[in-house]
């Protein structure tokens, strides 16, 4: 296993992981007409294109695992607060693991990387009754904070809530 900053080159890959396994992690808790529309496009590459060329201003983070082969098995993407009303200045934006390569220790490096990244204090938000994120959450020394709830930009046509966590 390797972990390592993202590359231009890894966009096809990285794209590919976050839409496998939200189609994986989301089931059930998302309307499928959200889960339809997350598929992989040219658009889409693009857009993580440009999230790996913002990396280089040092204000945000991508890092990838790579599996024995070279083949990226996870991403985590993270950097400055994109909400005033959290008393923390880092904020981890995305974190998945392949589902193929799940339970194989590249989500515990993953995030052991973002933790350095962000000298131990940042947070995140993740979907409400996603159990298996909760579960690896507290695991890793999570704090669920109840004051911070946002609704999803991802509900489509029904209302879901996003939860805060904190880390040190």
């Amino acid at each position: 296993m390797k972990i390592r900053k993202a590359e231009i080159s890894d966009a096809e890959a990285i794209m590919k992981i976050n839409v496998d396994t939200w189609q994986q992690a989301y089931r059930g808790l998302m309307p499928d007409d959200v889960l339809e529309q997350r598929v992989c496009s040219p658009e889409r590459a693009e857009k993580w294109r440009k999230n790996i060329k913002k990396t280089l201003s040092g204000a945000t983070a991508i890092y990838v695992a790579e599996d024995e082969n070279g083949r990226l098995a996870g991403f985590v993407w993270g950097g400055e607060s994109r909400d005033g009303n959290v008393p923390r200045h880092i904020e981890l934006y995305a974190f998945y693991v392949h589902p193929e390569a799940q339970k194989k220790g590249y989500g515990k490096a993953l995030f052991e990387a973002f933790r350095k990244y962000a000298a131990g204090k940042f947070y995140l938000y993740m979907l409400e009754g996603n159990k298996r994120a909760q579960s690896f959450y507290k695991k890793t020394g999570g704090v669920l904070m109840p004051q911070f709830v946002k609704e999803s930009p991802h509900s489509g046509s029904k209302r879901l809530k996003e939860v805060c966590w904190f880390f040190e």
